[in-house]
This record gives C-alpha cells, structure tokens and sequence, in this order.
C-alpha cells in the first residue's frame, strides 16, 4: 500500500505494510513492531540514521544519532524523568498529575546533586504566550515565547534586551524550516510547543506515549489505544484540524470535538442533534466499558509489606486491569497493561520516600480495551470523592468529565 501525504505542497510517497509500517529500504522494526531504524532519507534533521530503543512499556529509553546519544529514564508515573546526553542529565520535575514539567534542572552526570542550571516554565499566559526564567551562575533571566495558532514557537523574546530572535517557520506536520534559528533551552519547546511537546536534538519530538517523525508523519510504535488514527502509526492525516500530542487519540475522540464544536453551531436543530448524539457516543463507550466492568476480577492484598518481599506479593497481580492500594491514610488508583510491573514501579517510589503501600486491590480486566479500563477506573476515582478529594492521591480524572 502507498500512502500519500500532502506537505508543503510537495506530495511524497511512502511505502505503508498491511500492518502500517513504513517499508522503506534501511527501516527496521523490533519483535513488538516498533521502529527501531531510521534511515538518514527520513530523518527529520536531515543528519545520518536514528537509532531508538524502548522499555518493556513501549516508552522510549535511547535515541542515538551519528554517535550522539540521549538516554531517558521514567518516574512512578510514567513520565520522563531524567534525559541524559553526554556528561549532562536533565531532570523533569513535575507539580501536578500531567506530563508537563513545571521546571528542570541541569547537572553533570558524575554530581547529579550539583546544579549548574534551572529553567522555570510558565506556560498559558494568554494569545500564545509563555515565559521561560532560567537561573544559572547566581542570576536570573526571561524570555517569552510567541505561539501561532498551531502552538509552535515563531520566535523568542529576551526579556532583558527586549529583542527577539529570528521568525521561525513549520509546515502542517511540525518540520522545521532549515533557517529556524536554534533552541538552547534544557527542554526544546519548538514544534507543538503550547502544547509542551519536546524536540530531540534528531528533530524527532516526544509527543506524549509516543515518539513522533515529522518527516513521514508517523509515530514510531504502534498506538495503545484501539481504533486511533486512520493506522496504528499514523499522525492525523489532516494535521491542520486534528492532533494527537498524547499519542494516544482515537476515533471517538475525534467525534466528541466534531460533535462539541457542532454544538455550538447557531443552525436550528443542528445544536440539538449535535447534543444527542454526544451523548448516545458516551452511552455507547460506557455500556460497553460496563460489560467489561461486570466480568472484572479483584484480588486483594491486605498488609504492609517491605521492598525485599514486594516482588512475591504482585507476582499474583500479573495481567491488565485497574489497582488501588494506600499510603497512610490516603487512597490512589491507577490502571495499567501490567499491574505487577506498575505497582513495583510505584513501590520503589514510596519506598524511597520511607512510606509503604498496604491494602492493594487489584481489578483484572483480560481482553479488555483501553477505553473499557479508563471508565472503570474513572468509577473508582468517584467513588473515593473525585480528584478533590483529600483522600485521594490521584489529581487527574482517567476520562474527560
């Protein structure tokens, strides 16, 4: 199969398999389908080939190109934590339940606790506007960043000069044009980056779950979610009107806005159907999550528990499903394709706190899909009270509500 995209009025073809993947000659792909080669023809810098490497999650962990290498590495939450190049590493910090860092931080490998560099994000300051204040050496220094309407950075202010940088340009899938002066920030917010999406030095751009090429418009590893774009690694081919920054969109994602925005339309009767059907379209998802829901198998652990002998307790929670489990006197609910992984990731994390995770629940849902599992484990976060909750750890619902 051929596949055509339009970019910059040039139409390039690219080989597509039936299972979606580019058939160019140097592509290389894993047991698991992920792309694992990228010839120097398709890389989005326009250097030598790109060499990737992923974890048993399908996050990735290496990106290398002409010799050059990044390293990353994850937290609790699946978020990237720690981006090695070279001698240097740095680190996300996050304060709140996205995967958008509030600040970084930079230091030498071999004194990880010595830091030479910090950048401060402030993101949504309004029309297309964000400040990044970078403290290094004892002093303190802005700049703001101006957004077109796709939330790519056109240009860069300095804030104590008052002179910008030179106008930056992209084409609908998020390449760069080769004049576009270069980033120096710790994290390159260039394309996509109102919606905080980082570049790699090989002009490949971490988009959520997923690592994106702009050049053939395609993930590099297959969607999580069922039923996403028009393929299991394909970009929306209409990236004008529609974006996957998560990496995990869907068709029926792509419904609700259309039926949102059609809901807003001032035509008579098309406001009503629009409603209708949105709501028919959350019927559908949440009667079917509910057969799932019904079948769900919950095992129980209930007892406090030492990292040396964490290991026996989640061997019996192998298996996709939802979990829940405390931290003192507060409750956190999580879902995951490997519950026994997840919830050892999670206690190295609050062992390293000195707190222990006690009555783990453990909800196995087979053969269920993504969608099904967020439903059921958006039930749990209202049972407990919400997000605003006290009680809960959680700060993010698992559905839109």
């Amino acid at each position: 199969m051929t596949l055509l995209l339009e970019r910059s009025g040039v139409r390039p073809s690219f080989n597509i398999s039936n299972f979606a993947k580019v058939k160019h000659t140097g592509y290389q792909y894993d047991a698991l389908g992920r792309n694992i080669l990228i010839p120097a023809a398709d890389t989005p810098n326009g250097g030598n080939a790109i060499t990737l490497a992923y974890n048993t999650n399908d996050q990735i962990t290496q990106i290398s190109q002409s010799g050059a290498t990044t390293n990353f590495s994850y937290e609790a939450e699946g978020r990237r934590l720690n981006e090695t190049s070279g001698n240097t590493t740095t680190t996300r910090h996050y304060t709140d339940g996205s995967d958008n860092q509030t600040w970084t931080t930079q230091a030498a490998t071999a004194t990880p606790n010595t830091i030479t560099k910090t950048e401060i994000y402030t993101p949504s300051l309004g029309t297309g506007l964000n400040i990044t204040t970078t403290i290094q050496n004892g002093s303190a220094t802005g700049s703001m960043q101006l957004h077109d309407l796709r939330g790519n950075t056109v240009t860069t202010i300095d804030l104590t000069t008052n002179t910008a940088s030179g106008w930056c340009s992209y084409d609908e899938f998020g390449n760069q044009d080769s004049t576009n002066p270069g980033n120096t920030n710790l994290i390159n917010y260039s394309t996509y980056a109102g919606a905080e999406r980082a570049t790699n030095a090989t002009g490949l751009i971490l988009m959520g779950a997923r690592v994106y090429n702009p050049e053939t418009n395609q993930f590099t590893s297959p969607d999580p979610v069922q039923g996403g774009n028009e393929n299991s690694y394909s970009y929306p081919n209409d990236p004008v009107n529609h974006s996957d920054f998560t990496g995990l969109w869907s068709w029926w994602d792509s419904l609700d806005v259309a039926l949102t925005v059609a809901s807003f339309i001032p035509i008579p009767g098309l406001q009503e159907v629009a409603w209708v059907a949105k709501a028919v379209s959350m019927v559908s998802k949440i009667a079917k999550a509910s057969k799932i829901v019904a079948k769900a198998v919950s095992f129980v652990v209930r007892t406090s528990h030492k990292a040396k002998d964490f290991a026996s307790i989640t061997s019996k929670f192998a298996g996709e499903g939802t979990y829940e489990f405390m931290v003192g006197t507060r409750k956190y609910v999580g879902r995951s394709v490997n519950v026994a992984r997840r919830l050892a990731e999670h206690n190295r994390y609050w062992t390293g706190k000195g707190q222990a995770m006690t009555d783990i629940v453990f909800h196995r849902m087979p053969n269920s899909t993504i969608w099904e599992q967020r439903v059921f484990e958006q039930r749990l976060i209202d049972k407990y009270g919400g997000v605003k909750s006290d009680f809960l750890l959680n700060k993010i619902n698992s559905i839109g509500k």
